[in-house]
């Protein structure tokens, strides 16, 4: 042998990896790996035109091998590259099959021949004793004991939009250095391989257009930062372990294969509930817990009908509903405040989007409850909540008389309010039929102008409007004891004027007196010819012949 070496092992790993990595393996730092017998990396060789390289080997002694055996060439990038975290504007080549991230061959000399295993600290040494210059940081594309071949070159090329797609973004900017004619040191065929690196996404691909004839018996294939404490290997010494035309992908973390995947999580913090009328601030946070950049980051406002936009802090995008963030950077974040209107209440929907796939999308909404100023029902809501609640099994809670853990004042088909009568409340519910009630109000029957002669109303009347064909009301009393077992109705102006009600039903809820009331326009218990159902009645008992 024309050198002497020193294998200091200095690895990962007790021994030598005997195969391939697995698909998808990746290391510390996040790198993954995929090679074209999968789904995620593919070959396509890039044809490559130019000058061939200059080898320089500046420090080697008389009795060294010559630059083009073991030697070094710098070379500028066009645009930065990002490989472990650091941005780099040149690289250093190597006939023997890497590339290294550095500088100057004062950093790195490119003659390193001892293919060490990933995770090695570079451990040639000259025969000559000649000085020596190596960084960890390195991708080994091919890396052996490799010289040039008659006619051999190698090449390097930037191309503003590479001629092979990258399978983390698509369409990006590469530099390709390609290795055309080499062989092993002592043997006879030659081979060609190269290496693409995606500028934007930080992907790297290598491509073997052939192999030499052992298959990479006594090659190294793999990525390792610059201490040698992270790397990730595909390949390392093993015969037949390469293959002509076998493309390997090294994967950035922020860049998976399939394009950008970004996590969203839209937060709206409001320091208070948002108040029953009146204006409102909604502090908004988006971020982004990565893996990648998230282009075209926007959030997007739906307000009801109750709901008005006064303005925000984001750039006044909110006016159209928008607000366009734009790149959204893995682990960064952007807040700005919303100010709303509160009018007659509904639900906000606050939702955040990128371009960036998001595997987890449960987080990118906000849903904000505005308090209804009016549900519709004819009774405000001081009046609905002023019910105490405390009866019923268990008891009902403040301001929700049907018990059903709802505030009466949030929903359009139930009221309470006060009975007329002063014993207490009435809670009037469409449980069939309509989500919808109107006009809902409590009376005496010494205020009517045509009053039951036939009977007494004890708790008063209840009215209310149906604006449905039918439906089914039920009424339940908050009093104290139970109620009449009569349901009287006033009835339509062209039949009789008070009717007992066919159909309703005394009933006991929950420890609570009530009625159910089955009703239809034009039908008993419908006090008008109108659209819908307008309803007048009570609970009664019959008064003595001639009373009144």
């Amino acid at each position: 042998m024309k050198r002497l070496a020193f294998f200091l092992a200095l690895t990962l790993a007790s021994s030598p990896l005997a195969a391939r990595a697995p698909q998808g393996q990746r290391d510390a730092f996040g790198y993954r790996v995929e090679d074209s017998l999968g789904s995620y990396c593919s070959y396509q060789w890039v044809a490559v035109s130019g000058p061939a390289l200059a080898f320089a080997a500046p420090y080697a002694l008389p009795g060294d091998p010559p630059a083009t055996d073991d030697g070094g060439a710098l070379l500028a990038l066009a645009l930065p590259f990002s490989f472990y975290g650091t941005s780099h504007s040149a690289i250093v080549v190597s006939p023997n099959g890497y590339l290294a991230f550095a500088s100057a061959l004062e950093v790195e000399d490119g003659r390193d021949f001892s293919n060490d295993p990933v995770g090695s600290v570079p451990s040639y040494q000259m025969a000559s004793g000649s000085p020596r210059f190596a960084t960890p940081a390195r991708l080994l594309a091919y890396h052996d004991d490799l010289e040039l071949a008659v006619g051999g070159r190698v090449v390097a090329s930037f191309f503003p939009t590479c001629p092979r797609v990258s399978e983390s973004l698509g369409l990006e900017p590469c530099t390709v250095v390609s290795w055309e004619g080499m062989r092993r040191v002592g043997a006879n065929e030659s081979f060609s391989f190269q290496v693409l690196l995606y500028h934007h996404s930080g992907q790297m691909a290598i491509q073997y257009q052939s192999v030499d004839a052992t298959g990479g018996s006594s090659a190294t294939v793999g990525i390792q930062d610059p201490w040698a404490l992270v790397g990730l290997g595909y390949h390392f010494n093993n015969p037949n372990g390469l293959a002509p035309n076998l493309g390997v992908c090294f994967f950035s973390p922020r860049f998976p294969p399939g394009g950008p995947a970004a996590d969203l999580a839209l937060t709206a913090e409001l320091g208070s509930p948002p108040p029953e009328s009146g204006a409102f601030d909604v502090p908004l946070h988006v971020g982004n817990f990565g893996p990648s950049p998230a282009a075209d980051t926007a959030v997007t406002v739906t307000l009801p009908s109750g709901v008005s936009y006064a303005g925000d802090s984001c750039g006044g995008d909110f006016a159209d509903g928008h607000w366009q963030v734009g790149v959204l950077e893995e682990r960064g974040g952007v807040t700005c405040t919303v100010s709303l209107v509160n009018n007659g209440g509904g639900t906000v929907l606050f939702s955040a989007s990128s371009a960036a796939a998001d595997p987890d999308s449960s987080n990118n909404a906000v849903l904000l409850e505005v308090p209804l100023a009016d549900d519709g029902d004819g009774v405000t809501r001081d009046v609905e909540d002023s019910y105490p609640g405390g009866d019923g099994r268990p008891p009902f809670g403040k301001g929700d008389g049907n018990g059903d853990g709802i505030r009466d004042a949030n929903q359009p088909h139930v009221a309470t309010l006060p009975l007329a009568s002063g014993k207490g409340y009435v809670t009037v519910e469409v449980t069939e039929g309509c989500g919808q009630l109107l006009h809902v109000a409590t009376l005496t029957e010494a205020g009517l102008a045509v009053p039951d002669g036939d009977y007494d109303f004890p708790h008063g009347l209840v009215r209310f409007t149906l604006p449905c064909p039918n439906g089914t009301v039920k009424l339940l009393f908050h009093t104290s004891g139970s109620i009449e077992k009569t349901y009287r109705a006033a009835g339509l102006p062209v039949g009789k004027p008070w009717l007992t009600l066919p159909g309703a039903v005394v009933i006991r809820e929950r420890g609570i007196f009530g009625v159910v009331l089955p009703l239809a326009e034009n039908a008993p218990g419908d006090s008008d010819g109108q659209v819908g159902v307008q309803h007048l009645g009570g609970p009664a008992h019959q008064v003595s012949a001639g009373r009144r």
